[in-house]
């Protein structure tokens, strides 16, 4: 939650100092951010069923999230019919769903074992 407020404080103030002539490139960064955010949002909540709230950072959704924001800024290079958006979107929350599964796995296999 603070990482995403502290996104929006610094995105408004440079929104209000960014020269509003060429504004796409500030846009493209923006949806680069918060574009994989949703999709790790959604599939953790939505489609995993765990409820992060009440936890620090959780090391696997950040990494998922920030090979997101990677792979957004290295697929502007291309040309999609949907955009941008959506595919990285979706390979994201593919990801963060096969990387929760294997970080539950693991858990759970460590806990048989010292049963």
């Amino acid at each position: 939650k603070y990482i995403s407020v502290v996104v929006v404080i610094v995105g408004t103030i440079a929104a209000i100092l960014y020269p509003m002539d060429n504004i796409e490139e500030f846009l493209y960064l923006i949806n680069s951010v918060f574009a994989p955010m949703i999709a790790v949002q959604i599939v953790d909540y939505y489609i995993l069923k765990k409820d992060s709230s009440h936890k620090g950072i959780d090391a696997i959704n950040l990494a998922v999230w920030a090979a997101g924001f990677v792979m957004y800024r290295c697929s502007m290079n291309f040309d999609f019919v949907l955009g941008n958006t959506l595919p990285v979107m979706a390979v994201t929350g593919v990801l963060c769903y096969i990387a929760n599964k294997i970080k539950g796995v693991s858990a759970t296999q460590k806990g048989s074992k010292n049963v």
